[in-house]
């Protein structure tokens, strides 16, 4: 396998700069471990059972070498997997499938709120061992700004969604592949597409459906069902609801770049 041809994307750098295991010790645990030292030295206060304990983890633990956490080791796995075996697991799943149906709302949603058309990015960036395929771009003062739209799955998730360590990460890589100064993170509170309703509705069907029924009996199932669809349609569909202002179907969070250092920081250490 080509290193040189390895590439690891955008949207899981994150993965890899996640806080490896070995000798990294936070400030309290150092402090912990220092503490312990001296009464140990001192030797006037004994430490209890569990103290001693955790005293023995927090010392094998700074005097370890250093290692990729888990998460950092699965991704490189996976890509392992993917390049050498051609193998690659995440085809689908509901979440993903959402975020690619609506990528164009999503855009739509930004353009409007920044008051310029954000088209579709379809260039794909490849720079030393990092890929990535930014959604949009639009330029603001004469600085271009790179967008990242998400669409989260329902109202529920989108009232949560802040700059996880993940999306930042995402975030500064596009920065360094595209060269730019400034990235936005977009959630986009969007309409499930019609065929993700539909799937929803039918799973609620085929927990009471049973092959023995008549088609009286279907029809008088789905009317017993109609409070159940149309819940699911409140849960899942935005944009004709009252309840929603337009304000509220939209969350940025910008980021300034600071990529580069980091970058460097991770390769010096694989």
């Amino acid at each position: 396998m080509d290193l040189n041809k390895v590439y690891f994307r955008s949207s899981s750098f994150g993965n890899l700069m996640t806080e490896s295991r070995g000798s990294v010790l936070s400030d309290a645990q150092l402090k912990t471990l220092s503490d312990f030292e001296e009464r140990i030295r001192e030797g006037v206060k004994p430490l209890t059972e569990n103290q001693r304990k955790t005293y023995l983890d927090l010392k094998e633990r700074k005097n370890a070498p250093p290692r990729l956490s888990d998460t950092a080791e699965s991704e490189i796995e996976k890509v392992w997997l993917l390049y050498e075996k051609g193998y690659y697991g995440e085809l689908d799943n509901k979440y993903v499938n959402k975020g690619l149906f609506n990528e164009q709302l999503g855009l739509g949603i930004v353009s409007d709120y920044v008051g310029k058309l954000i088209l579709k990015n379809e260039e794909r960036i490849y720079k030393n061992n990092l890929t990535g395929e930014a959604d949009g771009f639009f330029t603001e003062n004469g600085k271009k700004i790179v967008v990242d739209i998400k669409c989260p799955w329902d109202v529920n998730t989108y009232k949560n969604n802040t700059l996880s360590k993940i999306y930042e990460y995402q975030l500064r890589c596009y920065m360094y592949l595209y060269d730019v100064e400034e990235a936005w993170l977009c959630y986009c509170l969007t309409d499930a597409p019609e065929h993700i309703v539909t799937k929803l509705k039918e799973k609620e069907f085929w927990k009471y459906f049973n092959d023995g029924m008549t088609n009286d009996e279907v029809q008088l199932l789905h009317k017993k069902l109609e409070r159940v669809y149309k819940q699911i349609e409140t849960n899942m569909i935005y944009s004709n609801n009252p309840a929603y202002k337009k304000e509220e179907m939209v969350k940025i969070f910008p980021k300034l770049s600071f990529f580069l250092f980091c970058y460097n920081m991770l390769w010096c250490i694989c």
